[in-house]
């Protein structure tokens, strides 16, 4: 009798804490990142990743002010809206590259750009795209927004102007 009121006991636990991660919740391990390369002029080049709990790790190489690894923090909560952001624009759905080996998914093209890589990982689902900012439409302006909220989130100008 003991062992099946305590098997009770440790499932009704375990239910209840199953449901405590609700669906607009971001898990901990969450992770966004944001790479700028290097383009013909003299443009930033770094490295950031971004985890759900806030912790950001700055990587920069070159035509910035600070070089080298920084290790920083923002609220959870702006990582939340990163990743709400991306979600809002179908960013799991999209191609991996646009404007990178060709011109499918442009509108119009733009000379001298740099090419912007992103990744987001939430849970099991994953999705990384290249973005080079010669390509110019909706997907890619979405795409360059979304790379600007992740730079004013992390205020990335504190490192690199």
């Amino acid at each position: 009798m003991k062992s099946i009121a305590c098997l009770r006991l440790c499932l009704f636990l375990l239910a209840s804490c199953a449901g405590s991660l609700h669906a607009d919740e971001t898990p901990n391990d969450s992770i966004v990142t944001l790479q700028r390369h290097t383009c013909e002029r003299h443009c930033a080049v770094y490295r950031l990743v971004v985890y759900g709990d806030g912790t950001v790790i700055y990587y920069g190489q070159y035509d910035v002010r600070r070089k080298g690894l920084v290790l920083s923090h923002i609220d959870p909560e702006d990582f939340r809206k990163l990743v709400e952001s991306a979600k809002n624009i179908g960013y799991f759905n999209l191609k991996s590259e646009y404007g990178y080996h060709g011109t499918s998914g442009c509108d119009s093209i733009i000379p001298d750009s740099p090419i912007v890589t992103t990744s987001l990982t939430v849970g099991i689902q994953s999705h990384g795209i290249i973005h080079h900012h010669r390509c110019g439409g909706p997907i890619p302006d979405q795409l360059t927004q979304f790379e600007n909220e992740i730079e004013k989130a992390v205020n990335v100008e504190q490192f690199t102007k």
